[in-house]
């Protein structure tokens, strides 16, 4: 009855109440969007799509506050970790947003579709961000878009191109003077050799990150190099100190209240109990790292997690559960398609049982 009556409305009659609901929102929320600074949270972002959409049908005239709202909807959504709305909102944003933040919009939707699904299906968006950075001469986010490239070539497994990129990116960041990006650069590059086998050129590009980090007030930075020092010394036999770099990593995200950086973290130090055959513990830690990711929308960490709390419950004889475990670890991260994980939870997975692999799904 509703749709039948809406559309029975002349058009100029339908946008102008399309208008008027713009507005009276606007009012029910304290502010008009045009109020609201882009960076500045807002209690009527809860309600950015559904005013971007009255926007939208009111007509030529209220084109700016489409496209205002439009943004402030993307922007929460992807802060809410509701990657398929962030997906939806940054392409729409990429056809209505003035020339200078089609890199931005762009980019933020290849990011939003790697989360969803796989760095296959990425790059091409991250392909057309970084033209679109090069076509607007904006060398600083060419930069950070090279850098994610990096991120994706890793999952891939391609780790020398991984590295190409972020040595790319670093040059870039270097020549703009843009401090943060280049923390983010180096760290990026140190996961990159780290997965290539080079620990010492991993551990001084980490290094150098964490300082940059520090200078520039990046505690999400700190966390994740903090952490990622810790895989290192853990690979290394280092264990107690590893352990110490992963509270401290906690401890940071926590204070953060960072699901996705607690889901990673907490993954991390999973390992580090299940090599030191505290197998219960072990198993909690996984299935906390699970509930993390599931939280932020984070799949790959979550298929991660999966994966390892299958090999925990298999080293204790809990077979049924470890399977079921396994097969949603596994469907996880090839839905996101990180085969250099899949391919190291095999190969971890093949040792707890040694003589062969205990499940059809190998």
């Amino acid at each position: 009855m509703r749709d039948a009556a809406y559309n029975l409305l002349p058009p100029g009659q339908r946008a102008s109440l399309h208008a008027w609901a713009l507005r009276g929102i606007e009012l029910l929320f304290g502010a008009a969007g045009s109020e609201v600074a882009d960076e500045q949270r807002h209690a009527i972002d809860a309600v950015a799509d559904q005013l971007a959409l009255h926007a939208r049908l009111a007509g030529a005239g209220f084109r700016g506050d489409e496209i205002r709202y439009t943004l402030r909807a993307a922007q929460n959504a992807t802060e809410a970790y509701r990657h398929d709305d962030a997906l939806r909102l940054w392409a729409r944003y990429s056809e209505i947003c003035p020339p200078a933040s089609l890199p931005l919009s762009l980019h933020r939707a290849a990011l939003a579709e790697h989360r969803l699904r796989g760095a296959d299906a990425a790059e091409p968006i991250m392909t057309r961000a970084l033209m679109a950075a090069r076509e607007n001469g904006d060398r600083r986010y060419e930069g950070i878009v090279l850098s994610d490239f990096a991120g994706l070539a890793g999952v891939r497994g391609r780790y020398e191109e991984s590295c190409d990129y972020c040595r790319l990116a670093l040059a870039i960041h270097r020549e703009v003077d843009n401090r943060w990006h280049e923390g983010i650069a180096l760290a990026a590059l140190g996961a990159g050799l780290a997965t290539a086998g080079d620990a010492q050129a991993a551990r001084e590009a980490y290094a150098e990150a964490l300082q940059i980090h520090h200078e520039v007030g990046n505690r999400r930075g700190r966390a994740t190099v903090t952490m990622n020092i810790a895989n290192l010394d853990m690979l290394a036999g280092l264990y107690d100190q590893a352990d110490t770099g992963y509270q401290a990593a906690l401890a940071l995200m926590q204070d953060l209240g960072d699901q996705k950086g607690l889901a990673s973290v907490t993954l991390n130090r999973s390992e580090l109990l299940y090599r030191l055959g505290q197998l219960e513990e072990a198993i909690k830690a996984y299935e906390r790292a699970h509930v993390y990711a599931v939280a932020s929308g984070d799949r790959n960490t979550a298929g991660g997690a999966q994966c390892g709390l299958a090999r925990a419950l298999l080293s204790a004889g809990r077979e049924s559960e470890a399977r079921a475990a396994w097969a949603l670890g596994v469907k996880a991260l090839q839905d996101v398609g990180n085969q250099t994980s899949l391919r190291w939870q095999i190969e971890e997975l093949k040792q707890t049982v040694p003589g062969g692999a205990p499940f059809d799904a190998l």
